[in-house]
């Protein structure tokens, strides 16, 4: 799944005005001096309770502060996204009345977690005194950590601190957990960032509350648009509702598959904020999403986050606690189908269709040309039940016979159905119900060809018996008993009903007559369409189906009219 890292991508410039003073002379408010120093925070760095290797009390007298947080007006912002990470430039302006104090640094915590805490977990942005200009120096050593002249006073900007992105208990302001670490005495040259720390647990001023004036954390749901099949193409829109009543931005958004869309909206400071995001309905799309939500670290969301698939809806109850959700909302295309004709032979119609599990029956189709598909932009129908079998059947033409049918899917890209789909058996056809996943466009072809009837017959003979050959001469004579074989097939493409055969022989009609002994009268082949069939030994077939092959046998007697007759 996608996710949104915000480190490096949002830039927020916050002011801090630091105010120092011997605690005799208690806390000083005091505006922003002329920036005198300029440094870059050392971001990843462990924290100052870490480094000492216990929780600091940060109880030393030897300063008090007061912390005042004020945005340059040009930089502004009004809110950020709980739990992203941006990155904040700090001006702290620094008073002091004591005496010289040395190697000293803020550690902003990056990721929520208080400075002083001996929490490995934990990770400081650290903004490291200069050495100079006065009043920062390295009087009694000559490392990187600057130091601080007794009485002094200036302004330090700090570049580029990370700062996650969460309230202070009980407000909707940005908090900004940190310890200032300094020592009574110099350390030599051994100071630098990888390495500063308090002098004792005592030596440090804290602030685990300290917010920024004017900015709200925002909860958000962050959403992300997947479709079935994968990449198709689609927009669907969504709506928000917000309890207690609140701005949502954006209050609407429109994805495409891939899309990744943040709807937030500001906390509260105690309490829930209700966020509902609903998805509109999309023609061609099944009415029901999939929906799947996690906390933004990956764990179950189910404890504030309820979904409704079939009204396609996100329901999530935001606080400080749990200030966001990952969602994903997963649509299903219909597939579709149409169904074209093609007509050989001839051109003509109407032809009709029945079907299964479409929305509505293909229209008639008349073609008007041979050997071209009617219409050129055929109607597509939706498929009521997706991966379900569907079935089209082709009504009874008398002009016509079904040569064969297939579908093409046009979206095979996606859906993977290359090739043709489907099976024709007689009149319908079958489109399985595992070619019928999301998103296929088939378009079914049926071939027709204009009706034919043709027949062949074949005819042999043989002596009954050789007693037959009363003359034993191989040669047809009267009184010699012969036995007539007659091979029909249906050589055309319709079937054949009550197929007759009839043998003249000098005015006498062989097979023609329901007394007239017939044997042998048997089926040797059947065609593709139908079934051959016959009820009685009679002389006649009931039916004959293309390329099926009947046989008659019928015992004649050579009369002596016959040769009279040449």
């Amino acid at each position: 799944m996608h996710r949104l890292v915000f480190l490096a991508q949002l830039s927020v410039r916050l002011a801090l005005a630091f105010a120092f003073a011997l605690a005799t002379l208690g806390i000083l408010a005091i505006g922003a001096a002329a920036q005198t120093a300029t440094v870059t925070a050392t971001t990843g760095q462990s924290c100052a309770g870490t480094r000492f290797g216990s929780n600091l009390n940060c109880t030393s007298n030897d300063f008090t502060a007061s912390l005042i947080f004020d945005q340059p007006s040009g930089s502004a912002i009004s809110s950020c996204q709980a739990g992203e990470t941006v990155i904040v430039d700090i001006i702290a302006t620094v008073q002091s009345n004591s005496p010289d104090r040395y190697d000293i640094g803020f550690f902003l915590g990056e990721n929520g977690i208080n400075p002083d805490l001996n929490n490995p977990a934990s990770s400081c942005s650290i903004g490291l005194f200069p050495t100079s200009p006065s009043p920062f120096n390295s009087i009694g050593d000559a490392d990187t950590c600057g130091n601080f002249l007794s009485n002094g006073n200036a302004t330090l900007l700090i570049n580029d601190a990370v700062v996650k992105c969460l309230p202070v208990a009980g407000t909707t302001s940005l908090a900004l957990p940190y310890v200032m670490s300094f020592d009574n005495n110099p350390s030599g040259n051994s100071c630098n960032v990888s390495n500063i720390k308090p002098g004792t647990t005592a030596k440090c001023i804290k602030a685990t509350t300290s917010s920024v004036t004017g900015v709200t954390v925002n909860g958000y749901i962050r959403l992300t648009k997947q479709t079935l099949p994968d990449t198709e193409p689609g927009s669907f829109a969504f709506t928000t509702a917000v309890s207690p009543a609140a701005t949502v931005t954006p209050s609407t958004a429109s994805l495409v598959d891939g899309g990744i869309q943040n709807f937030q909206v500001p906390l509260v400071a105690a309490g829930t904020r209700t966020l509902t995001l609903t998805e509109t309905a999309l023609g061609g799309w099944d009415p029901t999403a999939s929906i799947s939500c996690t906390t933004p670290s990956g764990g179950s969301a189910a404890g504030y986050v309820t979904v409704n698939n079939a009204s396609r809806s996100i329901t999530a109850s935001l606080t400080a606690a749990n200030f966001g959700a990952y969602c994903t909302i997963t649509n299903t295309k219909k597939p579709t189908v149409a169904v074209q004709k093609i007509t050989t032979g001839y051109f003509g119609g109407p032809f009709s269709f029945s079907q299964t599990n479409l929305n509505a029956a293909p229209g008639d189709i008349t073609t008007a040309t041979v050997a071209t598909a009617h219409p050129p932009a055929p109607t597509f129908h939706e498929v009521t039940s997706t991966g379900s079998t569907v079935t089209i059947t082709e009504g009874v033409h008398p002009d016509f016979t079904i040569v064969s049918a297939s579908c093409i899917d046009a979206n095979s890209a996606r859906t993977g159905n290359t090739g043709f789909r489907g099976s024709l058996s007689g009149d319908v056809l079958t489109i399985a119900a595992a070619d019928m996943g999301p998103g296929s466009v088939y378009t079914c072809t049926f071939t027709n060809a204009a009706s034919a009837t043709r027949m062949s017959i074949g005819k042999s003979w043989v002596f009954a018996t050789p007693s037959g050959d009363v003359n034993g001469n191989g040669l047809a004579d009267v009184g010699d008993s012969i036995v007539y074989t007659y091979v029909v097939t249906n050589t055309g493409n319709v079937p054949l009903t009550n197929v007759v055969v009839a043998d003249i022989h000098e005015g006498t009609a062989l097979q023609t007559s329901p007394t007239r002994v017939v044997t042998g009268e048997t089926l040797l082949s059947s065609g593709p369409v139908g079934t051959s069939t016959d009820a009685a030994t009679n002389g006649s077939w009931d039916l004959l189906t293309p390329n099926s092959q009947i046989r008659f046998m019928y015992t004649h007697s050579v009369a002596l009219g016959e040769f009279d007759a040449g």
